[in-house]
């Protein structure tokens, strides 16, 4: 993918530009709740996202030092929207205001070749696998970038 500053690839500025314009309220490709991550160094955190859980990179704004100041993955159906800190519009990340409640979960079919992707792609494990009340599986990373949880979902309760 070609990155330009300031500017996504058009056909994606155009169809949200249409979408807006129309009034549709939720645009194509994107559901209700759509994460915002707001990291200190998204170009790695994109990196890594791609290595370790096939994410494709749908849009990218850096500035010329490389600064990303928007861009959005999809990761299966669906996607997240990241940006390096900014702290003249508050744009925090978790490590600046002294941590997060937030965390993410990705469900996944095979939780156990995604965590050896994560670790491959240097994923530090907080969390080890184990069986938990709503999950068969379960694992937590703290990466530099963010912290994420995959499971797989329960087939018996």
């Amino acid at each position: 993918m070609t990155r330009r500053s300031f500017r996504p690839r058009s056909s994606t500025r155009c169809r949200k530009a249409k979408e807006i314009a129309h009034g549709k309220p939720i645009l194509e490709g994107y559901h209700r709740v759509t994460p915002y991550l707001i990291l200190s160094n998204a170009s790695d955190a994109i990196a890594f996202y791609k290595a370790a859980l096939d994410a494709n990179e749908v849009m990218r704004l850096d500035d010329p030092s490389g600064k990303v100041h928007h861009a959005e993955i999809k990761i299966g159906d669906s996607r997240a929207m990241l940006a390096d800190e900014h702290p003249d519009i508050q744009a925090l990340r978790a490590k600046t205001i002294g941590g997060s409640p937030v965390s993410m979960h990705l469900y996944v079919e095979d939780v156990d070749s995604s965590v050896e992707r994560a670790v491959a792609a240097g994923r530090n494990s907080s969390v080890r696998l184990r069986i938990s009340f709503t999950t068969t599986a379960l694992a937590g990373s703290r990466t530099r970038s963010a912290i994420a949880g995959s499971s797989q979902p329960t087939r018996k309760i």
